[in-house]
């Protein structure tokens, strides 16, 4: 499967997947309004995960290089982390 069909698929089913999991509550209610969605952010760190770059920093500089097209509200890496813990960190912690 060709690396685009690949990313669409994961953000596809991600999303779904937040909307049945949440009920279509927010996850993140304060502060400024994301540059990205909840399903953005996870789709992110599954697909960089998947294709091996570990941790925060090493996925978005991928994604910095070669899918800022797709993910145009990226920002930088220090803004996400500043933040602490990460969506997908926060959405599946006990």
């Amino acid at each position: 499967m060709p690396l685009e069909a690949f990313i669409i698929r994961v953000f596809c089913w991600v999303d779904e997947g937040v909307e049945a999991v949440t009920n279509g509550i927010e996850l993140r209610t304060r502060g400024f309004a994301p540059r990205l969605s909840d399903s953005e952010v996870i789709t992110m760190e599954i697909v960089g995960e998947m294709l091996g770059h570990d941790g925060d920093e090493a996925i978005w500089e991928y994604f910095r290089r070669h899918w800022a097209a797709w993910f145009p509200g990226r920002g930088t890496h220090h803004l996400c982390a500043a933040g602490g813990q990460s969506v997908a960190d926060q959405a599946v912690a006990p």
